[in-house]
């Protein structure tokens, strides 16, 4: 099957240009496809028809109708890697979970984040658009549409009376205020579930609860009537109704609710049942989640002059980004509401926020003030599509969206923003918007570039997998790669130090009281050596993971070694006058050369500190960065 495809491209070019075939085929899946008039050899070409070739075509498109293998084995390796499964999840797993994880983030290798690497500027949103597209295919019901149809149906939508939909967004002044899951951090959900149920009694005014009969034991007021009276009663509407009017706009559905809201008559009685939604809302009502989590790292979000922020990033923010087909057709649940709820409580999605806060406001110029906006901006990438090149009858194109996946820097994609009904053109997403919303813990879950991206940018904040799709051509552009995740508290020491530290910061009695990840730095800073030299983000035990895919009697294995082993000597190197020289002539020197070398490398990574004489070194590395390399025979895996 690839075979075909690398004899098919070298056929369609021209007899001067066959010798590019090649490393086009190695690296572009679907090159044929993929590489368009920018390429000499393939605007040269005379691209052939091929009904037997496994291609991208509309109908296939349409159909989310995917081949069980694309041609194509560093993409089938990939696949092994970063599933689909993985891949749709809606955030990575937090570090530091308050309550055993469950669903798609019970495994403990529920991290979808990876950085790719590659040569080619038609390769990153090949891979970009198939990965997309394989999710989709893996998630979204065939019989709904198909893929044309697959976004224009909206499940959160405010109707004309407060409804489930608004309670689920609705950062509750009441709930954030007065629960607060981490007083029982550590423990079972049920425990958890105990306490907020206690804390919310606390609350409210003795003897409310109603049980003197069966039918006020059996009331079941919505959870939006319920909220809407218990904000009546503690004086907060009218605040709560004017953060809502400025998210709203002029949704005239939404402005009934939001008048409705404002009319609701204060509580008087609650029912247990009621109690129990009120509960289930606490932990698991997204909007109350982010409230929650913002208020520990930005005290005055809750303050009248801010509280629209947080309505707007709740509602414009995470509710748009939630509202997502793949995400709805992947959780459990019998609504959308449910499914998201559920998904929040699985997936620790407070602690992943609490995580985010901590770590972004220490590079925000406006510090925790500017967490909402800067969040907002992030769940509203747009990534764009991008389009093959069709085989066979009248030049034409077939646009793949870019969403899990997305393509950075230079490569060739095409900005599309989604609308209600179809797809529009818009201004393409700049690189520091794609990077800014990569380095959130949502999507886009896969970043694939060129050497564009391997220079001083941060990748690090929820990624510690690096994917060699080609290999670089010197130990400089390695060094530089795998920098972009070896950075200041990057996620591998982040669930180091979780791992460690956890009980230490369970103990902690000033856990509850802030975030904790607050504690996780002060505990890990007593760890720090009196020199100095070894800070409290250098810690034994966090390794990066890197990816090395080869083809069926490829090199790339040993070439990764031959560049591991010259990334040595150019560590050594640092300061020389000609550097390129001096590693060549230390290069030649074997192994009782580098064995002697070793100890003199200037170890300046984040995550070093350990002298592994290189004759020993296991096959991960020679820097002793990676727990696991994952050196993936792409032909083995591929079968």
């Amino acid at each position: 099957m690839d075979f075909l495809v690398y004899r098919h491209l070298v056929e369609s070019f021209t007899e001067q240009m066959r010798y590019e075939a090649l490393p086009y085929w190695s690296s572009v899946p679907l090159p044929a496809q993929s590489l368009g008039p920018r390429y000499a050899a393939w605007k040269r070409a005379k691209i052939k028809g091929a009904p037997k070739l496994t291609r991208m075509t509309r109908e296939r498109r349409n159909k989310l109708d995917a081949p069980t293998a694309w041609p194509d084995a560093k993409l089938r390796a990939l696949s092994s890697v970063a599933p689909p499964k993985l891949l749709s999840l809606p955030w990575v797993a937090p570090s530091f979970p308050w309550w055993p994880l469950g669903g798609g983030w019970k495994s403990q290798a529920a991290d979808p984040k990876l950085l790719l690497f590659s040569r080619f500027r038609a390769t990153p949103p090949s891979v970009a658009a198939l990965l997309s597209f394989g999710v989709e295919v893996h998630c979204l019901p065939k019989k709904q549409g198909g893929y044309e149809k697959a976004y224009r149906r909206r499940r959160f939508k405010l109707a004309t009376v407060p409804g489930p939909v608004m309670a689920a967004f609705h950062p509750s002044l009441w709930l954030i205020r007065n629960t607060d899951p981490l007083a029982k951090a550590g423990a079972t959900l049920s425990a958890v579930r105990k306490e907020i149920r206690r804390q919310i009694l606390a609350s409210l005014p003795k003897g409310i609860i109603e049980r003197d009969t069966v039918k006020a034991r059996q009331r079941h007021r919505s959870i939006a009537r319920t909220l809407a009276s218990i904000e009546q009663m503690i004086g907060v509407a009218e605040q709560s109704t004017a953060g809502w009017s400025s998210a709203i706009g002029d949704d005239r559905a939404a402005q009934s609710a939001t008048r409705q809201w404002r009319r609701a008559q204060p509580i008087e009685r609650l029912s247990p049942i009621e109690l129990s939604d009120l509960v289930d809302y606490a932990i698991g009502a997204p909007g109350v989640v982010l409230g929650r989590a913002l208020l520990r790292h930005d005290p005055t979000i809750l303050d009248p002059a801010r509280y629209a922020e947080l309505v707007q990033l709740s509602w414009q923010g995470l509710r748009a980004y939630l509202d997502n087909p793949v995400f709805l057709s992947s959780l459990p649940g019998k609504s959308a509401v449910e499914q998201v709820m559920g998904a929040v409580v699985d997936g620790g999605l407070e602690s992943v926020l609490d995580e985010h806060f901590w770590l972004r406001a220490q590079n925000l110029q406006e510090g925790a003030a500017g967490l909402a906006k800067d969040l907002q901006s992030s769940l509203g990438l747009r990534a764009g599509s991008f389009s093959f090149h069709g085989i066979g009858g009248p030049p034409h194109k077939i646009p793949v969206r870019c969403h899990v996946a997305v393509p950075f820097g230079d490569a060739e994609s095409e900005p599309v923003v989604k609308v209600d009904g179809g797809v529009a053109q818009a201004a393409p997403a700049r690189p520091d918007e794609v990077r800014r919303s990569f380095n959130t813990p949502f999507w886009p879950h896969v970043l694939a570039t060129t050497s564009v991206g391997q220079e001083g940018l941060d990748f690090h904040p929820w990624c510690s997998h690096v994917v060699h799709w080609d290999l670089s051509s010197n130990p400089l552009d390695l060094e530089q790669r795998e920098g972009r995740v070896q950075r200041y508290a990057g996620l591998a020491i982040r669930r180091r130090l979780a791992s460690v530290l956890r009980n230490d910061v369970l103990r902690d009695p000033e856990m509850p009281n802030g975030s904790p990840w607050r504690c996780v730095q002060r505990h890990a800073e007593l760890k720090v050596d009196e020199s100095g030299l070894r800070p409290w983000w250098v810690f034994d035990g966090a390794e990066i993971r890197r990816h090395v895919f080869e083809r069926p009697f490829g090199r790339d294995i040993v070439r990764f070694a031959h560049l591991r082993e010259q990334r040595m000597i150019y560590r050594l190197a640092l300061g020389q006058p000609n550097q390129e020289d001096f590693i060549h002539v230390l290069s030649r020197g074997g192994a009782e050369t580098r064995a002697l070398l070793q100890p003199l490398v200037l170890d300046l990574s984040a995550m070093g500190l350990r002298q592994m004489d290189i004759s020993k070194a296991p096959p991960e590395g020679d820097d002793g960065h990676t727990q696991e390399a994952s050196l993936v025979d792409a032909g083995e895996i591929s079968g």
